[in-house]
Protein backbone atom coordinates (compact mmCIF):
# COMPACT_ATOMS: atom_id res chain seq x y z
CA UNK A 1 0.00 0.00 0.00
CA UNK A 2 2.93 2.53 1.39
CA UNK A 3 4.63 1.59 -2.40
CA UNK A 4 1.46 2.69 -4.31
CA UNK A 5 0.75 5.82 -2.73
CA UNK A 6 4.43 6.72 -3.67
CA UNK A 7 3.98 5.56 -7.19
CA UNK A 8 0.62 7.43 -7.24
CA UNK A 9 2.82 10.74 -5.99
CA UNK A 10 5.60 10.51 -8.02
CA UNK A 11 3.26 10.35 -11.31
CA UNK A 12 1.01 13.22 -9.94
CA UNK A 13 4.31 15.57 -9.98
CA UNK A 14 5.38 14.05 -13.30
CA UNK A 15 2.33 15.09 -14.81
CA UNK A 16 1.77 18.36 -13.23
CA UNK A 17 5.84 19.46 -14.14
CA UNK A 18 4.64 18.60 -17.74
CA UNK A 19 1.54 20.19 -18.05
CA UNK A 20 3.66 23.70 -16.27
CA UNK A 21 6.47 23.14 -19.18
CA UNK A 22 3.50 22.82 -22.01
CA UNK A 23 1.87 25.69 -20.74
CA UNK A 24 4.97 28.00 -20.60
CA UNK A 25 6.20 27.41 -23.76
CA UNK A 26 5.02 29.54 -26.37
CA UNK A 27 3.37 28.59 -29.03
CA UNK A 28 5.09 27.88 -32.50
CA UNK A 29 4.34 29.73 -35.31
CA UNK A 30 2.49 28.60 -37.80
CA UNK A 31 3.96 28.38 -41.63
CA UNK A 32 0.76 29.27 -43.38
CA UNK A 33 0.38 32.18 -41.68
CA UNK A 34 3.42 33.83 -43.44
CA UNK A 35 2.84 32.01 -46.98
CA UNK A 36 -0.53 33.51 -46.97
CA UNK A 37 0.81 37.12 -46.41
CA UNK A 38 3.03 36.59 -48.89
CA UNK A 39 0.72 35.18 -51.69
CA UNK A 40 -1.41 37.77 -50.79
CA UNK A 41 1.80 40.70 -50.94
CA UNK A 42 2.61 39.26 -54.93
CA UNK A 43 -1.08 40.29 -55.69
CA UNK A 44 -1.29 43.31 -53.98
CA UNK A 45 2.10 44.69 -55.16
CA UNK A 46 1.11 43.77 -58.90
CA UNK A 47 -2.31 45.31 -58.19
CA UNK A 48 -0.57 48.32 -57.26
CA UNK A 49 1.28 48.78 -60.20
CA UNK A 50 -1.17 48.93 -62.50
CA UNK A 51 -3.52 50.86 -60.62
CA UNK A 52 -0.51 53.86 -60.55
CA UNK A 53 0.00 53.52 -64.49
CA UNK A 54 -3.37 54.19 -64.79
CA UNK A 55 -3.06 57.26 -63.13
CA UNK A 56 -0.79 58.46 -66.13
CA UNK A 57 0.96 60.37 -63.41
CA UNK A 58 4.35 59.48 -65.50
CA UNK A 59 3.07 60.90 -68.40
CA UNK A 60 3.47 64.47 -69.89
CA UNK A 61 0.98 66.99 -68.44
CA UNK A 62 0.04 67.45 -71.51
CA UNK A 63 -2.20 63.83 -70.71
CA UNK A 64 -5.55 64.64 -70.29
CA UNK A 65 -5.34 63.29 -66.63
CA UNK A 66 -2.86 65.51 -65.54
CA UNK A 67 -3.87 69.04 -66.98
CA UNK A 68 -5.06 69.71 -63.47
CA UNK A 69 -2.10 69.61 -61.72
CA UNK A 70 0.73 72.32 -61.02
CA UNK A 71 4.11 71.78 -62.59
CA UNK A 72 5.73 71.32 -59.33
CA UNK A 73 3.26 68.80 -58.17
CA UNK A 74 3.34 66.25 -61.12
CA UNK A 75 6.83 66.57 -61.11
CA UNK A 76 7.21 64.98 -57.29
CA UNK A 77 4.26 62.98 -57.84
CA UNK A 78 5.39 61.61 -61.17
CA UNK A 79 9.02 60.82 -59.25
CA UNK A 80 7.13 58.68 -56.57
CA UNK A 81 5.41 56.56 -59.42
CA UNK A 82 8.48 55.80 -61.32
CA UNK A 83 10.21 54.84 -58.21
CA UNK A 84 7.44 52.69 -56.77
CA UNK A 85 6.32 51.00 -60.11
CA UNK A 86 10.21 50.28 -60.26
CA UNK A 87 10.37 48.21 -56.95
CA UNK A 88 6.85 47.04 -57.14
CA UNK A 89 8.25 45.14 -60.86
CA UNK A 90 12.17 44.20 -59.49
CA UNK A 91 12.93 44.67 -55.93
CA UNK A 92 9.74 43.67 -54.21
CA UNK A 93 9.15 40.24 -55.82
CA UNK A 94 13.10 39.55 -55.53
CA UNK A 95 12.38 39.69 -52.02
CA UNK A 96 9.31 38.07 -51.80
CA UNK A 97 11.28 35.05 -53.44
CA UNK A 98 14.58 35.21 -50.92
CA UNK A 99 11.74 34.85 -47.95
CA UNK A 100 9.92 31.86 -49.99
CA UNK A 101 13.69 30.05 -50.68
CA UNK A 102 14.92 30.92 -47.43
CA UNK A 103 11.66 29.37 -45.66
CA UNK A 104 11.01 32.65 -43.49
CA UNK A 105 14.66 32.74 -42.67
CA UNK A 106 14.62 36.10 -39.77
CA UNK A 107 17.26 38.43 -42.18
CA UNK A 108 15.34 37.66 -45.39
CA UNK A 109 11.94 38.56 -43.89
CA UNK A 110 13.48 41.90 -42.12
CA UNK A 111 14.29 42.63 -45.59
CA UNK A 112 11.47 42.31 -46.87
CA UNK A 113 9.57 44.42 -44.22
CA UNK A 114 11.88 46.94 -44.55
CA UNK A 115 11.22 47.03 -48.39
CA UNK A 116 7.45 46.63 -47.40
CA UNK A 117 8.14 49.84 -45.36
CA UNK A 118 9.50 52.40 -47.74
CA UNK A 119 7.00 51.71 -50.63
CA UNK A 120 3.76 51.46 -47.94
CA UNK A 121 5.18 55.32 -46.53
CA UNK A 122 5.81 56.37 -50.95
CA UNK A 123 2.77 55.59 -51.28
CA UNK A 124 0.93 57.25 -48.38
CA UNK A 125 2.23 60.06 -49.75
CA UNK A 126 1.43 59.82 -53.11
CA UNK A 127 -2.00 59.14 -52.53
CA UNK A 128 -2.01 62.20 -49.93
CA UNK A 129 -0.59 64.33 -52.86
CA UNK A 130 -3.54 63.24 -55.10
CA UNK A 131 -6.12 63.84 -52.39
CA UNK A 132 -4.80 67.42 -52.15
CA UNK A 133 -4.20 68.59 -55.12
CA UNK A 134 -6.61 66.48 -57.60
CA UNK A 135 -10.23 67.90 -58.40
CA UNK A 136 -11.17 64.24 -58.20
CA UNK A 137 -10.97 61.54 -55.23
CA UNK A 138 -8.44 59.10 -54.87
CA UNK A 139 -9.21 56.16 -57.23
CA UNK A 140 -10.80 53.26 -54.54
CA UNK A 141 -8.69 50.69 -55.99
CA UNK A 142 -5.34 52.55 -55.11
CA UNK A 143 -6.62 53.55 -51.74
CA UNK A 144 -7.65 49.75 -50.75
CA UNK A 145 -4.18 48.90 -51.97
CA UNK A 146 -2.55 51.17 -49.45
CA UNK A 147 -4.89 49.57 -47.03
CA UNK A 148 -4.03 46.08 -47.45
CA UNK A 149 0.34 46.78 -47.24
CA UNK A 150 -0.50 48.03 -44.09
CA UNK A 151 -2.16 45.06 -42.73
CA UNK A 152 0.28 42.66 -44.70
CA UNK A 153 3.35 44.99 -43.12
CA UNK A 154 1.82 44.14 -39.93
CA UNK A 155 1.82 40.88 -40.55
CA UNK A 156 5.96 40.29 -41.15
CA UNK A 157 6.43 42.55 -38.16
CA UNK A 158 4.30 40.04 -35.85
CA UNK A 159 6.02 37.09 -37.52
CA UNK A 160 9.34 38.26 -36.85
CA UNK A 161 8.83 39.44 -33.61
CA UNK A 162 7.21 35.79 -33.00
CA UNK A 163 10.60 34.05 -34.71
CA UNK A 164 12.84 35.86 -32.46
CA UNK A 165 11.24 35.56 -29.13
CA UNK A 166 11.34 31.45 -29.97
CA UNK A 167 14.34 31.66 -31.58
CA UNK A 168 15.88 32.91 -27.67
CA UNK A 169 13.67 30.73 -25.65
CA UNK A 170 15.14 27.48 -27.25
CA UNK A 171 12.08 26.52 -29.38
CA UNK A 172 12.27 25.96 -32.94
CA UNK A 173 9.61 27.68 -35.47
CA UNK A 174 8.30 25.40 -38.56
CA UNK A 175 9.04 27.85 -41.23
CA UNK A 176 12.03 29.82 -39.29
CA UNK A 177 15.50 28.90 -40.79
CA UNK A 178 18.22 29.66 -38.10
CA UNK A 179 21.84 29.33 -39.74
CA UNK A 180 23.38 29.05 -35.99
CA UNK A 181 24.55 25.17 -35.34
CA UNK A 182 22.09 23.97 -32.48
CA UNK A 183 24.59 23.69 -29.24
CA UNK A 184 25.85 20.69 -27.26
CA UNK A 185 23.59 19.18 -24.30
CA UNK A 186 26.28 17.89 -22.67
CA UNK A 187 29.12 20.68 -23.45
CA UNK A 188 32.68 19.85 -22.23
CA UNK A 189 33.64 21.99 -19.13
CA UNK A 190 37.16 22.38 -19.13
CA UNK A 191 39.32 20.84 -16.88
CA UNK A 192 39.97 22.73 -13.45
CA UNK A 193 43.45 22.75 -12.06
CA UNK A 194 44.43 24.34 -8.58
CA UNK A 195 47.96 25.06 -8.16
CA UNK A 196 49.15 25.30 -4.56
CA UNK A 197 52.10 27.61 -4.09
CA UNK A 198 52.17 27.04 -0.10
CA UNK A 199 52.58 23.02 -0.72
CA UNK A 200 56.03 22.01 0.90
CA UNK A 201 59.28 21.25 -0.63
CA UNK A 202 59.73 17.31 -0.94
CA UNK A 203 62.21 16.48 1.21
CA UNK A 204 65.71 15.78 0.45
CA UNK A 205 66.64 11.73 -0.24
CA UNK A 206 69.14 10.90 2.00
CA UNK A 207 72.10 8.28 0.32
CA UNK A 208 73.10 5.50 2.40
CA UNK A 209 77.12 5.81 2.65
CA UNK A 210 78.36 1.78 2.88
CA UNK A 211 79.98 1.12 6.54
CA UNK A 212 83.38 0.35 6.54
CA UNK A 213 84.47 -2.41 8.78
Amino acid sequence: MKTTLIAVFILSLSLGAAAYKKKAAPAPVAPLRLSSSLLELQRVASATDKDIANLGIDKPKSNWKTLWISSGSHKQQSEMAVSLQRNLETAMPELIREVQTSRGSVSSTFKLYNDLNAVHQTLGSLVGSLDTHSKNPVPASLANDLSTMGRIRQQLSSYIQDVTASMESGVKTPYAASSTPAASTNPQLPKKIIVDDNEPDPKPVRKKTASVR
